[in-house]
Order: C-alpha cells, then sequence, then structure tokens
C-alpha cells in the first residue's frame, strides 16, 4: 500500500482550510473533486479520517494522527522539488508585503525561499496596504503579498481568524488598562465608555472589522493610536494603551483575547492572497506562490 502524494496534499488541505470548498479553492479542484479524493484515501487506508455532521467537519483520532505525518511527507516532497527546481530558475522579483505575519514570520519565510532559490533575485518592500497597492498599481512591483479586500482577484495563499488582541495584563472590563491605572483596577468602566482602538490607518481590513464589529453591538469605540506599522501596532498594545485586531496566529505569549461576554463580538475569517503583474516572470512566481502557501499556510494550521 502507497500513499499518494496528491490525497494526502488533498486531505491536508481539507484539515487546515475547515471544509471541502475551502480546501479546494487552494488547490485548484472542485469540491466533488476533493471528495473523491477523501473518498480514494480513506478507502485505501481502510480508515475513517473525518469526522462530518450537517454544520461541522473535524478530524477522527486516525485523522489526526495521519494530518501530523501528511505534513511533514508533503513539506518535504515540497523541498526536494524546490531544490531541484531552483538550478533551473533565474530572474527576479519586486516583492511589497503588508507585515501582519507577526514580528519574525515573513522575514524568515523569504529567508528560506532565498535559500532553496538562490537564482532568484528579490527585492523587498514592506508597507502599508495603500501604499503598497499603489506601487503594485504602477508597476513597481511585480508581487503583492496583503489581505483579500474584496476588491481585487489574487490567488489565496492562507487563511486566518481574526481575533481581538490586547496585553495579557490589560482589563477589558475597565475604561482604561488596570497594569497603567492601579487605582482604576476595581472600579467599573463607565456607561457608553468607548472601546479604546489600537489600528492601522484606513483603508484597513482589520480596522474596518474591528468597527464594524463594535457597531454591530452599539457599542462605542474610538482611535486612540494609529500606528504606521505592525510593529508599532503591538508596542502599543503591549503598552497598555488599548485593544487592536490580529490575525491568530501573529499571537504571541504576552497577548490574550477578550472574551465575547466582555463585550467583543466574533470577527470574520481573513484570507491571505499573492497578486502578480502581467509582465512577472512566470517560473519565479510560482516557485514563490508554493513556498509562501506552504510556510504560512502551515503557520495558520
Amino acid at each position: 500500500m502507497e500513499l499518494e502524494i496528491d490525497l494526502l496534499r488533498c486531505f491536508a488541505a481539507v484539515a487546515e482550510e475547515g471544509g471541502f470548498t475551502a480546501a479546494g479553492s487552494r488547490i485548484g479542484l472542485t469540491q466533488s473533486a476533493v471528495s473523491q479524493r477523501i473518498r480514494r484515501l480513506e478507502d485505501r487506508l481502510g480508515r475513517r479520517l473525518l469526522v462530518r455532521t450537517t454544520r461541522t467537519l473535524s478530524l477522527s483520532t486516525e485523522g489526526e494522527m495521519l494530518l501530523h505525518y501528511a505534513q511533514r511527507m508533503l513539506a518535504l516532497h515540497d523541498e526536494a522539488l524546490a531544490r531541484l527546481r531552483a538550478s533551473s530558475i533565474k530572474g527576479a522579483l519586486r516583492i511589497g508585503f503588508v507585515d501582519y505575519f507577526g514580528p519574525d514570520a515573513m522575514p524568515e519565510t523569504i529567508r528560506q525561499f532565498i535559500r532553496s532559490f538562490p537564482d532568484i533575485h528579490l527585492e523587498l518592500h514592506a508597507g502599508l496596504g495603500m501604499e503598497l497597492r499603489q506601487l503594485f498599481d504602477h508597476g513597481k512591483l511585480d508581487v503583492l503579498v496583503a489581505g483579500d479586500d474584496g476588491q481585487h482577484t489574487g490567488t489565496c495563499i492562507a487563511r486566518d481568524t481574526l481575533v481581538w488582541a490586547c496585553h495579557t495584563a490589560y482589563n477589558c472590563a475597565a475604561a482604561r488598562p488596570a497594569f497603567m491605572l492601579d487605582h482604576l483596577a476595581a472600579e467599573p468602566a463607565a456607561t457608553g465608555a468607548p472601546v479604546p482602538l489600537v489600528a492601522l490607518p484606513l483603508p484597513c481590513v482589520f480596522r474596518s472589522a474591528a468597527i464594524a464589529a463594535l457597531e454591530s453591538l452599539q457599542r462605542p469605540w474610538e482611535v486612540v493610536f494609529t500606528a504606521t506599522g505592525m510593529a508599532s501596532v503591538l508596542a502599543a498594545v503591549r503598552a497598555g494603551l488599548g485593544i487592536t485586531v490580529l490575525p491568530r496566529s501573529a499571537l504571541t505569549p504576552d497577548l490574550k483575547i477578550p472574551a465575547p461576554e466582555e463585550g467583543f463580538p466574533p470577527l470574520p475569517a481573513f484570507s491571505t492572497c499573492i497578486y502578480a503583474n502581467d509582465n512577472v516572470n512566470l517560473q519565479a512566481l510560482e516557485a514563490l506562490t508554493r513556498h509562501l502557501r506552504q510556510q504560512l499556510g502551515t503557520q495558520r494550521a
């Protein structure tokens, strides 16, 4: 008995994306084709890998075990192919990326790409989405890695969930952070006290999601700190200036997620996409897309 790599890739996509439709979008298959591949894999193994209900899909015990091995096998498979292909792929890419993947995620991901593809010259630009979009639209960037804004067509490389985030010592029930003003720690928030938001400037998917969620509860808010990048957002939140919205994968141990009963409703899912201009080096683009999907998608699994 052999485990075909295509079946394992399909299974890993379903497990990581949480559904057949999203998995199909990720690996370029229809929902029915994904279902057929999962059935083939289950039949071949003689094991039930997924537990399906009318509303949810989860992994069985055997499915969880297989996912662990499948991710490792896929990583080794893709690394081997990348190394073999690297010698024949040459060119240059001007890449812009919005840095909301956590402080180290994107630099480390790019470092690994450079190591795997030493003959692809990279020119990197990090910044705000609006600024990078303008550079991209004016042909000054070949590739843009940014959130799905619903207005432009790109290739999804990772999906995540947006979450509220504040410092672990932040008192979400108080008008101000208790660890900055100890004498207010036991004092309840004033009725209608606005939620202090730390955010990037508009247009920003995270900022818009935060405002929409709070306004759905008719809860007042105010932006107390507008940052120029994710590093500034994290610094302000760690200083106790307010609450922000982040991808779940960007959370660090010194941050916590406020509970819904504290007045912070659930936030939508979030997709990271790669956008490419028409004159891009297609071989280099394919290599970069595959690498980002593997690395960033795994971080969100």
